[in-house]
């Protein structure tokens, strides 16, 4: 059963339940509130268990696969054979001579380290899916994914389209049919390659390499070194946004939102330094430094700002508005920094008035 199947019987059943507690125009009685919530809590727990269930399998193999090198190409290999080749009803011999002519690239010790990430965030969005992990739990191991692919930066330096592929879009995903998996909240892929190829390495036909081609060759146009404009989401933006800073965005939990920020402009640096935005250009690295580190910054202050360090922030936000006073985005830098601190004098007069 899919996701949005489960989430209709879910509301189903609901609706159902309360039209039964009641009698046509009459209100819920208290019992009969308090025994709709109760069901539907278990309702609740019901769907998530029957998610659960129907990824269990493919967790385990999942798991298995992301264990090694050689047991993360040997699954990959696997899912490609059932998805391009066994559905597709082409001959064992098909596959074989697309391996020969793979071999190059399924002996790369980079790919293996790439689809062993890949097999971790599949399983990570699998628990999100099913609602079955803690938060918590997620965030920590999302953290580690994160930090582990950073380090590896170097290494993954020609791997850019598998570790940024949508995990639900993967061979692993098709071959386990988990393509219609949705988890709210939740970046389907760690990082956001800027400028990558996009490729499946498993595509074979003439048209598909034309098409690849194609790809690259535009990808190639649309950065050129002289060009780049940084994307202020980053390349790990939608990881940092959705799952790893939102738990620290209170005053109470400053100390842990600076870190993740620092953490988060570290890491965008090595990203930028090894993959060169997804071209392997140092040029665009030196782009990023030169536009992309500030803009980060920027966005760092004014969160903090935002979230109970006003002080300090406005401070560190005016000295870095002197230090980049030159750049074309200063003046927006300005104009925002006018109206927090403008925002700020308004709450706190409003705050003083409603107390006399």
């Amino acid at each position: 059963m899919s996701e949005s199947m489960n989430r209709s019987l879910f509301l189903v059943c609901a609706i159902g339940l309360i039209a039964k507690s009641a009698a046509i125009g009459a209100p819920l009685t208290d019992a009969d509130r308090e025994q709709a919530l109760e069901r539907l809590e278990k309702l609740k727990d019901e769907a998530s268990s029957r998610s659960y269930s129907r990824f269990r399998a493919a967790i385990s193999a999942f798991n298995t696969g992301m264990a090694s090198d050689s047991a993360a190409i040997d699954l990959y290999l696997d899912c490609v054979k059932k998805v391009e080749f066994e559905d597709q009803k082409k001959k064992d011999s098909d596959f074989r001579d697309w391996k020969r002519q793979k071999s190059d690239e399924l002996s790369d010790p980079g790919m293996r380290l790439a689809l062993r990430y890949q097999l971790r965030w599949l399983v990570l969005t699998l628990k999100v899916a099913s609602n079955n992990v803690p938060r918590e739990d997620i965030q920590n191991e999302a953290q580690q994914v994160v930090d582990m692919i950073v380090d590896d930066a170097k290494s993954l330096k020609n791997q850019q389209g598998v570790i940024s592929q949508s995990v639900i879009g993967t061979v692993f995903a098709k071959a386990y049919s988990l393509q219609d998996v949705r988890a709210s909240n939740w970046p389907m892929a760690p990082i956001k390659a800027l400028n990558s190829r996009q490729d499946r390495p498993w595509r074979t036909s003439g048209a598909d390499k034309e098409s690849q081609r194609q790809a690259d060759r535009a990808a190639k146009d649309q950065a050129p070194s002289g060009n780049f404009t940084f994307d202020p989401t980053g390349q790990l933006g939608e990881v940092y946004e959705q799952v790893l800073l939102p738990p620290y965005r209170s005053e109470s939990t400053l100390d842990k939102l600076r870190a993740g920020w620092a953490k988060r402009v570290q890491q965008e640096d090595t990203i930028y330094k090894y993959w060169g935005g997804g071209s392997g250009d140092s040029a665009v690295y030196e782009k990023f430094q030169e536009e992309g580190l500030p803009a980060l910054k920027w966005q760092m202050e004014v969160d903090l700002f935002r979230n109970g360090d006003e002080a300090g922030a406005a401070v560190r936000m005016l000295a870095h508005l002197e230090k980049y006073m030159y750049m074309p985005a200063a003046e927006g830098w300005s104009r925002q920094l006018q109206g927090l601190l403008s925002q700020s004098g308004s709450a706190k007069t409003a705050e003083t008035a409603k107390g006399l």
